[in-house]
């Protein structure tokens, strides 16, 4: 028995020759050199005599050759086995013919039949070659080692002669299934396969010691035996046919509820591709779908893995692939014209069966099968038709893709622009809300609407508003960038999502609002139109996409009232929180009974690593809401004449801290923000006078941060209060600098000590190049205007270290500690964290020692 489906065909796809090749010929140098010794064995040792006939060596290799030929087919399940009956005449050479004619016979015989009829590769015939050769020495020196001195018809000798082809089979066996581990398939290397290949082993080898036996009447025995195999075989041909028929009609079946359960392309074509294969016992299955001019979308499946192979452009192999499959029915191709052997060199295959994919009558694509797989000299007239019926069946599947495809995207898109409408913009921005959530990022939901279009609509018609909704779509796709999605809501609104988001999403409202710079033309007209841009972030606005939405809505409304282009949503433009009603009753409540408090977060030297500041942090403790964002209730008590009183709380506490941090003998200062309406209060400086009095406090140990929206808002009056809250002798800082546009106007004006960079630039020094050039920027004007600088955000050792290298004094954040109780401080400060690496570190204690 030879199984012939073991060998790897070189050629049968890319992704499976080359990588084992060489194990390959080592194997078969190693089954040569093995072989030549047992044969080398057996000739050297003294021949035994043998009684009966003497059968020449090209009988048995016309016999060798009869049974590599007529090879059987074994269903096992969804497996094919292909066999041969080699065992029969193997026996019959044991002990009826020489060794060298046995060795002869067994191997010119096959090789003749994979050489010739089956058109082998070079490394596939190779390897059959060799396994014949040495199978049948190790039959040869197993007989001889087992029977006994003379060759006589006894138990013995039949027992040897079936023992020793079964277990040149088993060898087979083994070798063949070592190759298709190599090749990383895996299926029928069991101990089920073992024993099945090793069991028919051991009949065809008792069948071929019964033909021994008759033979022993005289070489005219042999014809009833030749008569009994043939009608044997035929007899089994008829039930293989209809046995092949059965399963394939099963397979269809099963092909065919499989396509049903799989509407989508991603499942319809790996299921062809696997059903196609295993029908036609190929090599290797692909769908090529035609795209444009070149052969489009390819899909591969070796047996192993299912792969994307890139599409080459291919003018030829297209017209060729439509020529074939120009008939209603599959073709078979060989290497019978130069356009069908440059097809089959293209995809490395031998023959190939191809049919037409059809959808809608038009042909978009075929479905190949290549190279029959095993003993088989090539596909057959049935194959044609199967594969055909494959065709029919799948191009029916990928039709009902198509049809589910195009309701989904209808669903799922603007008719008229082609974008995400709400629904799919809705699940996106949730799958986007929940990612965010998980990685400590923010997402940011813009709206968008245009101002100007009614007049457009009611003016020149619906067909020129269409026409400019879609000029306006397709220009703010492409002033889209990486991570942000654009859809449209209806009307003239338009959505844009954002992840993740820095900055708040300006960057990408900016890169919108520049799409309207250029006139829109429609036909004759010349259309100018602007718009109005309301953001929302996730989670600092709203966790449920449905609420983003809404304050999205009301910031873009904002912005439409305000004449701005664009406004960020914040509580105090909200108008519609119910829950904000309550708030402010509750927060005047807070004031008095010490909801409010502060605290605080180090600021550190970068030079040394020790604190040398802190700054407060007004937070609200709610009774039954928990912890209150400051952003939520500070617009507040901006709105409703509360900051003055929140400033004085906030002032009174500060300045308590730093006191008490001096009595602990932290000798250390503390600074807190001024809102607008702290500067336009004119008693803030007596309230700050006061507060340092109270606690005995030296004035330079506190510094009111300001940012240049104050100025902005009214720059003389602000000016003028400044002025008096440096003569008390206090320290002023500008916060957030770099994030307005009127900052440098009033720099050299303001009186001011320090510079706080805002952390939007800080955070992404590191992999921003044009962030880490503004950080550099700003240090260098600040240390020209001779004034301090406080990184804010600093997150890692990273960006401490590149500040501190930058020139940068002073730096806060996460990396050094988060806001903590005040009277925590003094223990803190003892040990704050290393500011440096262990190679800075042991520099630094390298120079202190000399």
């Amino acid at each position: 028995m030879n199984a012939s489906s073991g060998a790897p065909a070189a050629g049968a796809g890319h992704e499976r020759v080359g990588r084992p090749t060489q194990r390959v010929l080592l194997l078969v140098a190693i089954l040569l050199v093995g072989g030549a010794v047992l044969c080398a064995g057996v000739l050297r040792a003294p021949a035994i005599p043998k009684t009966g006939l003497t059968i020449s060596w090209w009988v048995l290799a016309v016999l060798f050759a009869a049974t590599e030929v007529w090879v059987f087919h074994i269903q096992l399940g969804r497996e094919a086995k292909s066999i041969s009956i080699s065992e029969i005449p193997l026996v019959i050479g044991l002990f009826y013919a020489s060794p060298q004619d046995l060795m002869l016979a067994r191997v010119i015989g096959p090789a003749l039949i994979v050489l010739l009829y089956r058109r082998q590769t070079a490394l596939k015939a190779a390897l059959n070659i060799t396994l014949f050769f040495a199978n049948s020495a190790l039959a040869l020196a197993t007989f001889r080692l087992l029977s006994g001195p003379v060759i006589s018809d006894t138990p013995r000798e039949w027992l040897a002669a079936i023992i020793a082809a079964t277990l040149a089979i088993v060898v087979d066996l083994m070798v063949l299934n070592l190759i298709l581990g190599w090749y990383g398939d895996r299926r029928g290397s069991g101990s089920r396969s073992f024993l099945i290949g090793a069991g028919i082993a051991a009949a065809s080898s008792t069948v071929g010691v019964v033909a021994v036996l008759t033979l022993r009447l005289g070489p005219l025995a042999a014809l009833p035996l030749i008569a009994a195999g043939t009608v044997l075989m035929i007899g089994y041909r008829a039930y293989s046919r209809l046995a092949d028929r059965h399963t394939s009609l099963e397979q269809l079946f099963q092909f065919s509820r499989e396509l049903n359960e799989a509407p989508a392309t991603t499942d319809v074509l790996p299921a062809v591709l696997e059903q196609a294969r295993e029908l036609l016992r190929a090599e290797v299955s692909e769908v090529l779908r035609f795209t444009g001019e070149a052969t489009g979308d390819i899909w591969r499946y070796d047996g192993l893995q299912l792969t994307r192979p890139p599409a080459r452009r291919n003018r030829e192999l297209q017209a060729l692939l439509r020529l074939l499959v120009s008939s209603e029915s599959a073709v078979l191709v060989t290497a019978a014209t130069p356009a069908a052997l440059a097809f089959l060199e293209s995809r490395d295959a031998h023959e190939a069966v191809v049919a037409a994919l059809r959808v809608e009558g038009e042909v978009v694509g075929v479905l190949a099968v290549y190279d029959r797989m095993g003993e088989v000299r090539g596909f057959a007239d049935s194959d044609v038709g199967l594969l055909q019926t494959v065709a029919t069946h799948a191009s029916v599947a990928l039709y009902n893709e198509m049809l589910i495809g195009r309701l989904r995207h209808d669903a799922l898109h603007d008719a008229l622009t082609g974008l995400p409408n709400r629904s799919q913009l809705t699940a996106l921005a949730t799958s986007a809300v929940a990612r965010a959530s998980s990685q400590s990022t923010r997402v940011a939901m813009m709206i968008i609407d245009l101002n100007g279009f009614k007049t457009v609509n009611d003016t020149l018609g619906h067909q020129v508003g269409d026409q400019l909704i879609c000029e306006v779509a397709r220009r703010f796709e492409a002033a889209a960038g990486a991570h942000v999605t654009v859809g449209r809501l209806g009307g003239d609104e338009f959505a844009v999502l954002v992840e993740p988001v820095e900055d708040n999403g300006l960057d990408v409202a900016a890169a919108m609002t520049a799409t309207f710079e250029e006139p829109i033309v429609i036909g004759q007209e010349r259309l100018q139109l602007s718009g109005s841009i309301g953001i929302a972030i996730a989670p600092d606005h709203a966790t449920a996409v449905g609420d983003l939405l809404k304050r999205a809505d009301i910031a873009m409304y904002a912005a439409k009232n305000s004449g701005e282009t664009t406004v960020v949503y914040r509580p105090d433009i909200d108008v519609n929180d119910p829950s904000l009603l309550s708030l402010m009753g509750e927060l005047r409540a807070a004031l008095g009974s010490g909801e409010i408090r502060i605290e605080v977060e180090p600021v550190m030297n970068l030079a040394t690593g020790q604190v040398a500041a802190a700054e407060a942090l007004v937070r609200w403790a709610h009774p039954t809401r928990g912890w209150i964002n400051p952003s939520l209730f500070l617009p507040l008590a901006e709105r409703n004449g509360l900051i003055v009183p929140l400033t004085a709380l906030v002032l009174d506490q500060a300045v308590a801290a730093c006191a008490a941090w001096h009595e602990a003998g932290l000798m250390i200062g503390i600074s807190m923000n001024l809102s607008t309406r702290s500067l336009l209060d004119r008693a803030l400086p007596q309230t700050v006078a006061e507060t340092l009095r109270r606690y005995r406090l030296p004035a330079e140990f506190l510094t009111l941060e300001i940012t240049e929206s104050i100025v902005i808002t009214d720059a003389d009056r602000a000016l003028g209060l400044l002025a008096e809250l440096r003569a008390l002798g206090v320290r002023l800082a500008l916060d957030d600098f770099g994030t307005g546009y009127s900052s440098l106007t009033y720099l050299s004006a303001l009186p001011i000590q320090q510079l706080k960079i805002d952390r939007s630039f800080v955070t992404a020094i590191m992999e921003s190049s044009r962030d880490s050039a503004i950080v550099t920027s700003l240090i260098d004007l600040a240390h020209h205007l001779g004034l301090e600088v406080i990184a804010e955000g600093v997150e890692d050792e990273q960006v401490g270290t590149w500040l501190r290298r930058l020139g940068c004094e002073y730096g806060q954040g996460f990396y050094f500690s988060k806001s903590m109780d005040p009277a925590l401080l003094p223990a803190w400060s003892v040990t704050p964290p290393a500011l440096t690496t262990p190679s800075e570190l042991r520099n630094r204690v390298s120079s202190i020692i000399r």
